[in-house]
């Protein structure tokens, strides 16, 4: 399978930013599968965004971050660790992009 532009930019973003994320989706055989899926929610979020009247820049701010330009790991790790937490970090980082994030509920993840 052929990754689109979304899709190369979500796996350079990923393997640079989170890479504990991007080698547990490699290893488990789902890193391109989950690329393309977020490559296509993102499309999907931007085009509802824009239909809805948003220009496309301002779509691209608000629908790149939650299924392409996730939160670093080091940036996650920090608010983890301020919250004191990990239960309430887990539902609070659930947030952005679940339905990339999810894996089609694998329990292995």
């Amino acid at each position: 399978m052929s990754l689109d532009y979304f899709g190369r930019m979500a796996k350079d973003h990923w393997e640079k930013f989170l890479p504990k994320y991007y080698k547990k989706l490699e290893k488990s055989g789902k890193l391109e599968e989950t690329l393309m899926k977020a490559s296509n929610n993102y499309r999907d979020m931007a085009s509802e965004l824009i239909s809805s009247g948003l220009r496309k820049h301002e779509a691209d701010e608000f629908a790149l971050p939650q299924y392409i330009l996730l939160t670093p790991e080091s940036q996650q790790e920090e608010k983890r660790g301020a919250m004191g937490d990990e239960e309430e970090w887990e539902t609070v980082s659930n947030l952005r992009a679940p339905s990339v994030l999810d894996l089609d509920d694998d329990p292995s993840f």
